[in-house]
């Protein structure tokens, strides 16, 4: 384009000194003639158009430039939002428990197992961990110096209402992160989203929330959950009849929902350090039609996962480490023209959780 318009300029420049000179040496004494004034104007059209071209293109990316720091940002701000959350978790489960794979787990990603009330849909799980939640004020408001049953409450394997933590303040949370790529209605803008789905023992209101099975109730524990020792179906959910329903939100949009053989950009390969286990397996994004569980990782889909450590940290006696990991995409948005256009960086975290359940003291 610029050699071409600087060969048209070159020759308009020497068409119109050639009808100069002729002029001159006609002896003439005029001013400019038509041609001169058409071809002056040809030179300034044209350069106009070069000029306005070249704006267009530098607006263009600029705006691609700032739309794709804006995304990267964002997903800063998801992940270190999940850091957080991790942080304080006292249970981590990893990709091979999760799944039911690992010996003395449940399973609870299992698709088939439905352990887990009122989940997204068209969604994959990808991490998964148990927190500790303070109590909602309106049971705060029963606690009168020491335990307090209250009416509909959890009850016990002997149907006696289990008495509200009064002292602590505190009862454990299950918080699962979900990847969904599916846009009903075409709501949003970005190739997938980020969803957190928590399964509190109380709602906000302090009802006991359908479905919840205490991972504490000497009946099972953490990592079994919700399963009693040494079987393989689950306790009776204590809150079966709760008024309280588990709930999820979105927390991010414009996450990458690409397979890894159509990401330009990236290995094919995903591995986790020594002694972490990859979250989600493989096994768990094949039954949810994110992958395929054929021991290849260019079939799957891994822009959004974790790497959670192993070996001693699986049997309490440690701090269980995770590694998080996170790519965006801002394809969606104005001025990115596809999704490898709109690739950005994977981000990585690594995060120390603080849980001191199911602890062995050194």
């Amino acid at each position: 384009m610029n050699k071409r318009s600087h060969f048209l300029q070159k020759f308009l420049l020497q068409l119109l000194q050639k009808i100069r000179w002729r002029q001159s040496w006609q002896g003439r004494q005029a001013g400019l003639t038509v041609i001169e004034i058409l071809v002056a104007a040809i030179i300034a059209v044209i350069m106009v158009t070069l000029l306005l071209g070249f704006m267009n293109q530098l607006l263009r990316t600029n705006r691609r430039e700032q739309v794709m720091t804006e995304t990267q940002q964002d997903m800063q701000t998801a992940l270190s939002f999940i850091a957080d959350d991790l942080r304080s978790a006292v249970h981590v489960y990893d990709g091979a428990c999760l799944d039911g794979t690992a010996p003395n787990c449940s399973g609870i990603f299992n698709p088939n197992n439905n352990f887990l009330p009122n989940t997204p849909n068209n969604a994959v799980p990808i991490l998964a961990f148990w927190t500790l939640e303070p109590l909602p004020n309106a049971l705060n408001a029963n606690c009168t110096g020491g335990p307090n049953p209250i009416g509909n409450d959890i009850q016990d394997i002997q149907g006696n209402p289990v008495n509200i933590p009064c002292v602590s303040s505190q009862t454990p949370t299950l918080i699962v992160y979900f990847l969904r790529n599916a846009n009903p209605n075409n709501i949003w803008e970005g190739l997938a989203r980020i969803i957190r789905y928590e399964l509190p023992r109380y709602n906000n209101v302090g009802a006991p929330v359908n479905g919840y099975i205490d991972p504490e109730d000497p009946r099972t524990g953490y990592r079994q959950w919700p399963f009693p020792p040494g079987r393989n179906t689950p306790i009776t959910p204590a809150a079966a009849t709760g008024n309280g329903q588990a709930n999820f939100e979105i927390l991010t949009d414009f996450v990458d929902d690409r397979l890894l053989n159509n990401i330009n950009s990236r290995n094919n390969n995903v591995t986790c350090p020594a002694n972490y286990q990859i979250t989600p397996s493989e096994a768990t994004l094949a039954n949810y039609g994110f992958g395929t569980n054929d021991g290849n990782d260019a079939n799957d889909m891994r822009n959004f996962y974790a790497c959670v450590s192993t070996g001693a940290a699986a049997r309490g006696n440690i701090n269980r480490r995770s590694i998080l990991f996170l790519q965006g995409n801002s394809f969606g948005k104005a001025g990115v023209a596809s999704p490898q256009d709109g690739f950005l960086p994977t981000l990585r975290t690594e995060v120390l959780s603080q849980g001191v359940r199911n602890r062995n003291p050194r």
